[in-house]
């Protein structure tokens, strides 16, 4: 199973958010499984307030495949259909997930689309079974009306579940982005309680930011677009971007080049 943020090792990819600051948030490091004191440690941390993102994924190649996951139905509030050895396949070339409940700033009725590439044993999703009396929750489905996306709510978080391997699928296609899964992320980090302080509408602008022992904060604006764009920029709570180059400030838009990378102090309203 894999921990990474490109999705490509086999077994599952896994996400932590949480808005209370801790040394672990974001992505845990890449990994082959993981032991079973590590499923419960990421239970726990949803427990205590973070949103837990697992996306299935069977593994590239014919060795071992399948998910490698302590305690699956409860950890998820499913009942897993897998058979040993054997894949549920994924043969559309796209599959399009609509979604039945609110997550994060998506919407009921809001559609994700993904294309679909990879090996035989890649593509592939994780073929369940909700109980009607259980803790899983069905937050989208797929063109054929099964289960999609699903959340069960933990304690003051909750843990999230995708059926397909979204990351493997659009890793294992050329000029995949920009595709959908920028769009699944920013919802769970707004479900998370997370508040970007600047954030772009452009998905293929890539925004970071980085607090100085100063306390004063630099952002990050990276494209990775091979022509020039314009990116719309919106500033929580007021204030704009210094250039740190030309000292231009913006707070609406900013000219990026070519795989450009712009670097801004962030000008908040109590320091204009």
């Amino acid at each position: 199973m894999g921990l990474a943020l490109s999705g490509l090792v086999a077994g599952v990819a896994a996400y932590l958010w949480s808005s209370a600051p801790h040394p672990y948030s974001g992505s845990p490091p890449p990994a082959k499984a993981l032991t079973a004191p590590t499923w419960r440690e990421l239970e726990a941390r949803a427990i205590a307030g973070a949103t837990v993102y697992v996306s299935f994924f069977s593994g590239a190649t014919g060795v071992q495949r399948g998910p490698w996951c302590l305690n699956l139905n409860a950890l998820f509030g499913v009942e897993h259909r897998l058979r040993y050895g054997l894949l549920e396949r994924v043969d559309e070339d796209v599959v399009t997930w609509r979604l039945t409940s609110a997550l994060g700033d998506l919407s009921a009725g809001d559609e994700l689309s993904f294309r679909t590439a990879g090996t035989v044993h890649g593509r592939a999703m994780l073929p369940v079974a909700v109980p009607e009396l259980g803790s899983g929750r069905v937050l989208a489905t797929d063109g054929g009306g099964r289960p999609a996306l699903l959340l069960r709510q933990v304690g003051e978080g909750a843990l999230v579940l995708a059926r397909y391997p979204v990351e493997y699928l659009a890793a294992s296609l050329p000029n995949a982005n920009p595709e959908c899964s920028w769009r699944l992320y920013r919802a769970l980090g707004a479900q998370a309680g997370i508040e970007q302080m600047v954030r772009s509408n452009r998905p293929e602008v890539l925004v970071d930011g980085l607090i100085h022992s100063s306390g004063e904060r630099y952002v990050w604006l990276v494209s990775s677009s091979e022509r020039p764009i314009s990116a719309p920029v919106r500033l929580r709570g007021g204030g704009c971007l210094e250039d740190l180059e030309s000292s231009e400030r913006l707070d609406t838009c900013a000219e990026l080049e070519p795989y450009g990378v712009r670097v801004f102090r962030l000008i908040t309203g109590a320091s204009t």
